[in-house]
């Protein structure tokens, strides 16, 4: 997205390593999580932590216990550390739940919507939205990546729609 905070940016990516169901562990987490400097302290552990369920098998650790089980696993740490911006700074939790409701709607495949073309008599015509009958006019060959109206995802087709069996006004 252009113009993201930074920050943002690199906490999403590193939610991004966690899986859907993982996700929604740590937004649904009753807990208090560590989400400044430590993966563990003082009986809370970070979100990566947490997605992946370390909170369920580990009873007394230490950072750096929870720190090189992260690491061992492939799991990329600290991912705004030394990044210039405001997000993730002042309001850690809500930032990062907004950022986690984010990864999520990224992976849902939006629903999508045929574009159909309706010519007249002679030639003309317009693209229409097959979800919500939007028009989108006469350019059929600039259609937006969205449906306006309805938010579909737009899926060009080829097809045409003609009440007259010539078409054209030359007949």
């Amino acid at each position: 997205m252009t113009g993201e905070d930074p920050r943002k940016t690199g906490l999403k990516n590193g939610l991004r390593q966690l899986t859907t169901e993982q996700l929604w562990r740590v937004l649904n987490y009753k807990g208090e999580m560590v989400l400044d400097t430590f993966n563990y302290h003082e009986g809370n552990f970070c979100p990566l932590a947490v997605g992946i369920g370390l909170d369920l098998v580990l009873n007394d650790s230490s950072h750096d216990e929870v720190f090189q089980i992260l690491t061992d696993l492939g799991y990329k740490v600290y991912n705004t550390r030394g990044i210039e911006g405001e997000f993730y700074t002042e309001n850690r939790k809500d930032d990062l739940r907004e950022a986690a409701r984010e990864v999520i709607l990224e992976r849902v495949e939006k629903p999508s919507a045929s574009v159909y073309h309706l010519t007249d008599d002679t030639g003309g015509g317009s693209a229409f939205c097959g979800n919500c009958n939007y028009s989108f006019g006469y350019n059929n060959h600039d259609l937006p990546e969205d449906c306006p109206k309805c938010q579909y995802k737009v899926q060009p087709s080829t097809v045409g729609l003609s009440p007259y069996p010539f078409g054209g006004s030359d007949f």
